[in-house]
């Protein structure tokens, strides 16, 4: 069902499939099921579900599960990573804007205060 192959392709049927397979702890059921989940075919799109099915496919002593296991740890790490550096961009802009509003701010008072 997942192909096609001789039948009309059904992400849904091969998902059931899958499913059957993985609890019997087959490593490429478990790896499709990741698959499926990382390309969003047959279940909604999600890294964290198909994270941990190629963790289980991998753990069961399948090479693909491991190593897609490992980018998308990776590529999680690095959404984190580039969130962060995006949050702190953001902070020390505003800074840099409010510092530059008091400087202003002071200087004009300054400037212009009685003598």
């Amino acid at each position: 069902y997942y192909l096609g192959s001789g039948i009309s392709q059904d992400y849904y049927q091969a998902m059931q499939w899958f499913r059957q397979a993985a609890e019997q702890e087959d490593a490429g059921a478990n790896f499709y099921i990741g698959l499926m989940y990382e390309e969003g075919y047959g279940a909604r799109q999600n890294n964290s579900i198909a994270k941990e099915y190629y963790g289980k496919a991998c753990d069961y002593g399948k090479q693909d599960g491991c190593d897609k296991y490992k980018d998308l740890k990776m590529l999680g790490y690095w959404i984190i990573q580039q969130h962060f550096t995006k949050s702190r961009k953001t902070i020390v802009s505003h800074d840099i804007f409010s510092t530059a509003e008091t400087l202003t701010f002071t200087r004009f008072f300054n400037h212009n205060k009685p003598r």
